[in-house]
């Protein structure tokens, strides 16, 4: 599919604005732009059928058994190993925030830890998966794949710019497009975790 998104202006903002008008809305539609297919890639990774399920919880051993249930998942049905945890805002939130009996972080403590954490930077690392913070996912959502699971195929160099002048109004129309498409080539590569109270 196309995407893309576009904005007029006159040539006298485009002139005399003491501010870098043209500059400021090519970053917004690029940004935009990316919000966009970001979650058109999301609408296409929920719909995939034959992704295989697992299960965790909000204690180090679930998420300890959900990777290995995945691991297990992902090399019986593509010989392939899991590469990466994607989640949502809340489901990255309860992994930092599992504390042990004395009240001492899992991630990223001293002791009894499963990994490391970065939150200014809303990274982390489970039992040696990186795990990706998106955003844009709903409530809940969380995969453990391999990235043969899922491809995102998009035009090199996207997005494009374009503009087209009118002489008789003196406006000028800017637009940014690109093309991608979504596909899950492996799909037992990919696992959904469905993230279950203690």
């Amino acid at each position: 599919k196309t995407y893309g998104g576009y904005t007029a202006m006159s040539r006298q903002v485009i002139e005399r604005s003491s501010v870098a008008y043209l500059d400021t809305a090519f970053r917004a539609m690029a940004i935009a732009y990316a919000k966009y297919v970001n979650a058109q890639a999301i609408v296409a990774l929920k719909a995939l059928t034959g992704v295989g399920t697992a299960t965790a919880d909000t204690t180090a051993k679930g998420w300890t058994d959900a990777i290995v249930d995945s691991a297990v998942s992902i090399y019986g049905a593509t010989g392939l190993q899991p590469e990466f945890i994607l989640a949502a805002p809340d489901v990255f939130k309860t992994v930092v925030g599992i504390f042990d009996s004395s009240d001492r972080p899992i991630m990223g403590g001293n002791f009894n830890g499963i990994g490391s954490v970065n939150i200014p930077a809303l990274t982390a690392d489970v039992r040696s998966l990186p795990m990706v913070l998106d955003p844009a996912l709903s409530a809940g959502d969380c995969w453990i794949a391999n990235r043969e699971g899922f491809v995102t195929y998009e035009s090199g160099g996207a997005p494009f710019r374009l503009s087209a002048e009118s002489i008789t109004t003196l406006t000028k129309d800017f637009s940014v497009y690109g093309y991608a498409a979504f596909a899950g080539p492996v799909p037992g590569a990919i696992v959904k975790v469905t993230v279950e109270a203690e």
